[in-house]
């Protein structure tokens, strides 16, 4: 779990997305820290709770974090910041989801199959 490698694999895939017009398959693996459901809990039934912390230390978060704090590219308070606002546009985000109406029964399946989805930008999510 690297952000890192990931990065690099996704700009190889997009180089030859874009150059070759060939899709590129990326297999990208993640542990899951908690269960699917109340029924499935995070430790107990399949794993145990000494894995899950093990595998908490290998959160590509966190080891992201420390290299960028290890490489003086930020400090532990500027990232603090960034994480800050980070949580604050999710918990914005859902916030709103969950305040807003349900849509129309009609308009559950507009642009499953469509080539007219609105374009979107979605470079200006991040700026």
């Amino acid at each position: 779990m690297d952000v890192m490698a990931v990065r690099e694999a996704m700009e190889r895939a997009v180089a030859i997305a874009r150059d070759k017009k060939e899709p590129t398959f990326l297999e990208v693996n993640t542990y899951r820290y908690v269960g699917h459901s109340i029924a499935d809990p995070s430790h107990g039934v399949y794993r145990t709770r000494e894995e899950v912390e093990a595998e908490r230390e290998n959160d590509p978060i966190i080891s992201f974090r420390r290299r960028l704090i290890d490489a003086d590219i930020l400090s532990a308070e500027e990232y603090d910041v960034i994480d800050g606002a980070a949580i604050e546009t999710a918990e914005s985000a859902a916030a709103f989801a969950d305040n807003s109406p349900l849509p129309d029964e009609s308009e559950m399946y507009d642009f499953v199959y469509s080539d007219e989805f609105p374009a979107i930008d979605r470079r200006d999510a991040w700026r």
